[in-house]
């Protein structure tokens, strides 16, 4: 599977609950390939970087 701009545009909860939904579609041996945006700097583990258009540009800490 390949996911291109789409979890760049979760918070944390959607990000799971999608990730629970794709995994009851995958085949045992599949895999995902996927982008996001890590920030460890980050001084909150979520940050909504463009507060004006929500989810725009979401940015996590690497847990």
């Amino acid at each position: 599977m390949t996911l291109e701009s789409v979890f760049t545009h979760f918070n944390p909860t959607d990000f799971l609950a999608t990730l629970q939904i794709l995994r009851r579609y995958a085949a045992p041996e599949a895999r995902m390939l996927f982008m996001c945006f890590i920030d460890n700097d980050l001084p909150q583990d979520f940050v909504d970087q463009v507060p004006d258009r929500p989810l725009l540009k979401a940015y996590c800490r690497e847990r």
